[in-house]
């Protein structure tokens, strides 16, 4: 078993013999620190995002704001590996939008989060297409009446949108089409947005 390596270790190995990092199968493209460490610190902006919805998901919960929502995750199966509990994703398991949502009036919704480095627009990544999918499913099964929505944290302008699936052509997600949130508090936005009681 390859062991792993933080960031750190690297970095300081790197100072001290010019390391480069290398993905297995060839040379052409080489994987500099540089772009280990952004993708290193985009994932730890994602994690402190999803940590600061759940925490705003559970207030709206205890709240009696909404009756439930689900965080989903793709289908996982526990087992024990050199004596460690670890969860294997089954080979060709694709993730499901992140939150399923039962509103208060009762109407479902379906929610995925996205935080981006980006000004203007993002890409939605191909292998995620799915979770488009997922949303526009959802607002054609039921005429537009439940939200079916992209929350999406622009880093670079410190403020989060709600993005109607109606708004997001093929798998380009603009800023300006979003609609502007206070903080994480997406509920109020997507309330007036499809007149939820």
């Amino acid at each position: 078993m390859a062991k792993a390596w933080t960031f750190n270790h690297l970095k300081k190995k790197a100072a001290k013999t010019g390391l480069k990092i290398q993905p297995q199968g060839g040379d052409e493209d080489t994987v500099t620190l540089d772009r280990v460490q952004a993708g290193s610190e985009a994932q730890e902006a994602g994690e402190e995002w999803q940590e600061r919805l759940d925490n705003y998901h559970t207030s709206l919960m205890r709240r009696g704001q909404m009756i439930k929502i689900f965080r989903q995750y793709p289908k996982m199966t526990a087992t024990f590996l050199m004596r460690r509990l670890v969860f294997v994703i089954q080979k060709g398991e694709k993730g499901p939008c992140d939150y399923a949502l039962i509103f208060a009036d009762g109407r479902a919704g379906v929610c995925d989060a996205k935080s981006t480095s980006k000004q203007k627009q993002f890409t939605w990544p191909e292998k995620q297409e799915h979770q488009l999918t997922e949303l526009r499913h959802l607002h054609f099964a039921s005429d537009g009446f439940c939200p079916a929505f992209a929350l999406v944290e622009w880093r670079e302008w410190r403020e989060v949108r709600v993005h109607p699936i109606v708004t997001i052509k093929d798998r380009t997600v603009y800023r300006v089409d979003g609609l502007p949130v206070q903080e994480v508090n997406w509920l109020v936005v997507v309330k007036t947005h499809w007149k939820i009681r």
